[in-house]
């Protein structure tokens, strides 16, 4: 059965959540259009996200600590 994308739509609008088989479904067609996006970068694996530490100094240590550190970082 192929994805409905105004079923997914109702669903969200009444903030109810997709079933596994309909978000799956969703990511793979949002792929190819995520994907030309220009703020979407390969990156070789492994790799460690993180979010902003507000400045926070013991917050970045803490994640060098955890990932390692970032010379070979690309921002």
């Amino acid at each position: 059965m192929p994805f409905d994308v105004e079923a997914a739509t109702e669903k969200a609008l009444s903030c109810q959540l997709l079933d596994s088989t309909s978000a799956k479904a969703l990511c793979e067609r949002l792929k190819p259009v995520l994907l030309r996006e220009c703020n979407v970068k390969p990156v070789p694996v492994p790799v460690t996200v993180v979010g902003d530490v507000h400045g926070q100094v013991f917050d970045l240590l803490e994640m060098f600590r955890i990932g390692g550190p970032a010379w070979h970082s690309v921002c």
